[in-house]
């Protein structure tokens, strides 16, 4: 007799409902998470000061910070702006490929030390690019001589950010 498959089954997701590659609900607890927000309010926060503060003490919070490095669930780096490594013009690009060139392009524009994000998207274009420049003109040699002459680019779509409002690596831990 034929196994029938369960909702889950029949919509892509095994029958438990966890899908392949997410991180469980219970990877890590409350204390985990509030180690994990000290450290991206400051980074430079000590163990000890971590410990006080969440009242445990500093081998709780020691082990827990490399049990979460360990399972590469958090890297603790220091992110410089792109204003310190002389890259004074940010522009959002959008980008039209020829879909089976898709891959390809993504694969050649990662590799760009300009382009910071890179994500195939739906909608208008196809990439969505963030990159970053020293001036005008390495806009103008990034837009001419390297995506003008990948092959599969139909169009591209620049948008100069003008003044940075926000830029943050912070968000809510579940």
């Amino acid at each position: 007799m034929p196994r029938r498959s369960s909702p889950a089954e029949s919509d892509g997701r095994p029958a438990d409902g966890v899908v392949p590659g997410a991180l469980p609900p219970t990877a890590i607890d409350d204390t985990d998470r509030e180690i994990l927000r000290v450290l991206q309010v400051d980074g430079r926060t000590s163990n000890t000061e971590i410990a006080r503060r969440l009242g445990v003490t500093e081998t709780t919070v020691r082990k827990r910070l490399a049990a979460l490095l360990e399972a590469d669930l958090v890297q603790i780096v220091a992110v410089p702006t792109p204003r310190l490594a002389g890259l004074t013009v940010s522009a959002i690009m959008g980008i039209s490929v020829q879909l089976n060139a898709l891959q390809k392009v993504a694969d050649a524009l990662v590799e760009r030390p300009e382009v910071r994000y890179c994500g195939v998207s739906a909608g208008r274009y196809d990439l969505i690019l963030e990159s970053f420049f020293t001036d005008h003109e390495h806009v103008v040699r990034f837009s001419t001589d390297v995506l003008g002459r990948m092959e599969g680019i139909t169009d591209v779509e620049t948008s100069l950010i003008l003044k940075t409002e926000k830029f943050s690596y912070e968000w809510e831990i579940p």
